[in-house]
């Protein structure tokens, strides 16, 4: 009896342990309700989404019973994953905080301690040392995601910050101080020198003062390359953010890249590179110099006031000047910026439509429009350049204008030879270091163009929410409601008061004149747009409000613009499904009459391909498309002109093969021999459905699809 009131016992603390994590998850949205400490993978997962600043958020318990937990939790989270290997001395690095499994499937964390330890912990014991004899099966590092919200500039650089550990912001700015401190040292030397051990002949000390002065440039070199070491850790922690932003870009909805072309969106993705080297480069040097002119200058204020306020006028003067000069300078990178996204789609647009412009003769024409567009940019950029050189010569001009200023103050005042020295020293090191931190700061400057570049991408509104409900598999029905659409509001009604119910299993083909609504509609059932009015329903869920991501899943797409991925025909056909083996792959090309073909070529499965290779016909393109999207055993099959290139034997194969699946197809063509066997066609007319039937009974009719059908049959 006292043994099962002590088992209740510790039940009931344990609810209450609970219960008190759940109250807590309230104002500390780090940790979840779910009980994180009682399921193994989500501890281990949450310590090291902590140590990097993500917020894990725990699925329902039904949704990691039916896949694979870990990359539940992370979908839900937001974050990316990537598994990596680690080598033997793997832990001698920082490779920042890390998944692992142990050879029994325990999930584990992996924090750095310093940049050449590791601690490992484990749900039960806490952390471990890991050394040599830790072994651990895989590794997976993770990718905090950008905020779905629109941030300001300030809390990209809060979220940056995340990434550093404390302790390596605290030695860079040690580092400074302690080079700014020696760099006081030959001022002083020379002061002390030339007034009192010249006047009292004491070489021996001179000698000393030399040697030490040798110490202290030897030690300044030391700390320049550890400076520069922080400089590469920064380097190495904010590339993490440029994951990120790509990461946010493959979320953002279809309509974003309507808005920007190829090669200017491609810029504007690659932006945090580019922050990423100026501010580790800069920030480290901005705190360097702001502590050699701030020690320096208050030197010179302790041995004369007079000359202090004097150097502290003349400096306000050049870095008034350097000012100017800079943001005339941003304002022309601005510009070249922008001009810069243009070119860059405009090259993208010319280099991918090179055998059109061949075939219209239009070689001369492109190439003028290009050299137009390039020539104002570089003059920009010409201009930015003269800004630029001015801006050297003010950093060597000023000094030394300013430094006449103190000289004649000098000669007409009463000042010691070593003060002079002293002085002299100080203030070389004081003007240059404060004009290098203006020139700092422009650059710095300079990242505000590079952030507004970027500011589409991190201000875009995610295409899913953590609103959205989760669907699960699906079956193929689709059904449509009063839908409405059109591009833009007030313009011209895409589609009008579509009703439509298809079943699972059913077959459709959607046929119509060109510009009667019919890609417009497959966008829509794709997700790609939003209704104006009305309802989309794919197996039960209505796309407004389920996670569209998890019913692409289980979509086959082949659309008129669909292209090969660059690599081989495994990859092209495997994509992400690594479970697929190589005769399932076999087996695919079969369905759609291509395995003959790919074995008479001498790389088989290997054979490279990419768009506008020629490395294969247009047919045999379709037909990998098609064998990509049937790969995965989708619920539902969309063809966009998908067998137009195909010859008749081969699109007797693919009809075939199509038939077998368990899935709902729907097509748009124009062949008839595409259609005749479909369930049902739907004949679209300026954007409404005006008939619905087998192609018999369409053809009795003698109405609009007989008209359609009759000029082919002609």
């Amino acid at each position: 009896m006292a043994k099962k009131l002590e088992e209740i016992r510790q039940l009931n603390k344990k609810y209450d342990n609970s219960a008190k994590k759940a109250f807590d998850s309230v104002l500390s949205p780090q940790k979840s309700a779910a009980t994180l400490d009682d399921n193994p993978l989500i501890a281990a997962v949450a310590r090291v989404a902590e140590a990097m600043g993500i917020v894990v958020k725990i699925p329902p318990l039904r949704k990691l019973s039916g896949g694979d937990p870990f990359k539940l939790i992370a979908d839900e989270s937001g974050f990316r994953f990537r598994q990596v290997e680690l080598k033997a001395d793997w832990y001698q690095r920082d490779n920042g905080p890390m998944l692992a499994f142990t050879k029994d499937g325990e999930p584990v964390a992996l924090i750095p301690k310093s940049p050449s330890r590791y601690r490992c912990w484990r749900g039960d014991g806490g952390f471990q040392e890991v050394d040599a004899q830790s072994e651990f099966d895989r590794a997976y590092v993770f990718y905090p995601p950008l905020p779905k919200e629109p941030v300001t500039f300030w809390e990209m650089v809060k979220l940056g910050l995340k990434l550093f550990r404390r302790r390596d912001l605290v030695l860079t700015l040690v580092l400074a101080l302690a080079a700014a401190l020696l760099s006081l040292l030959p001022a002083m030397a020379m002061q002390e020198t030339f007034n009192v051990w010249i006047p009292q002949n004491q070489s021996v000390t001179i000698l000393v003062v030399g040697f030490i002065l040798v110490a202290v440039a030897v030690s300044r070199g030391l700390f320049a390359m550890v400076q520069n070491i922080c400089v590469l850790r920064i380097q190495g922690k904010l590339s993490i953010l440029q994951n990120s932003l790509l990461d946010k870009l493959l979320s953002l909805p279809a309509s974003f890249f309507k808005q920007y072309s190829s090669g200017a969106l491609a810029m504007r993705a690659t932006g945090f590179a580019m922050i990423q080297k100026i501010l580790s480069v800069n920030v480290i040097t901005m705190i360097i110099t702001s502590s050699f002119s701030l020690v320096n200058g208050l030197y010179i204020f302790t041995i004369n006031p007079t000359i202090g306020w004097i150097a502290m006028a003349l400096t306000a003067v050049s870095v008034a000047i350097t000012l100017v000069i800079g943001k005339a300078q941003m304002k022309c990178q601005r510009i070249s910026l922008e001009m810069s996204n243009d070119i860059s789609g405009m090259v993208f647009e010319l280099i991918t439509s090179v055998s059109r412009l061949r075939v219209a003769g239009a070689e001369s024409r492109s190439y003028l429009k290009w050299v137009r567009e390039y020539a104002k940019q570089r003059k920009v950029e010409y201009k930015r350049g003269q800004l630029m050189a001015l801006l050297r010569l003010m950093t060597i001009a000023l000094p030394t204008l300013s430094m006449c200023v103190i000289y004649y103050y000098v000669s007409v005042n009463s000042i010691s030879s070593g003060g002079f020295v002293a002085i002299n020293s100080a203030f070389v090191i004081f003007i240059s270091s404060l004009l290098g931190l203006v020139q700092t700061l422009i650059s710095i400057n300079s990242v505000v163009p590079q952030y507004e570049n970027t500011k589409p991408i991190i201000d875009g509104v995610p295409e899913v929410d953590s609103f959205k409900t989760t669907p699960g598999k699906i079956q193929g029905d689709i059904e449509i409601k009063h839908l409405y659409f059109s591009y833009y509001q007030g313009g011209a009604t895409i589609l009008d008061n579509i009703f439509l119910h298809i079943k699972h299993g059913e077959y459709v083909a959607i046929v119509g004149a060109s510009g009667s609504g019919k890609s417009t509609l497959l966008r829509l059932l794709l997700g790609f747009e939003k209704p104006t009015s009305g309802s989309i329903y794919c197996g039960g869920f209505d796309l407004e409000s389920v996670d569209i991501r998890e019913i692409r899943k289980q979509m086959g797409v082949v659309l008129q613009d669909s292209q090969l991925i660059p690599g081989d025909i495994l990859s092209n056909i495997a994509g992400s499904k690594k479970e697929l083996s190589e005769d399932e792959v076999w087996e695919l090309l079969k369905k759609v009459g291509m395995d003959e073909e790919i074995r008479e070529m001498p790389m088989g499965l290997k054979t490279m391909v990419a768009e506008g290779a020629g490395t294969l016909s247009g047919g045999q393109r379709q037909k990998l498309l098609i064998a990509r999207a049937i790969a995965a055993n989708p619920a539902i099959l969309f063809f966009d002109e998908a067998t137009s290139a195909l010859d008749n034997r081969s699109q007797k194969i693919v009809s075939e093969s199509l038939k077998n699946l368990d899935a709902t197809r729907i097509v748009i063509a124009h062949r008839l021999s595409t259609i005749m066997d479909c369930d049902r066609i739907l004949v679209l007319e300026k954007g409404s459905i005006v008939e619905s039937g087998t192609y018999d009974e369409l053809m009795k009719k003698e109405a609009y699809f007989y008209k359609y059908a009759k000029r082919q049959l002609v």
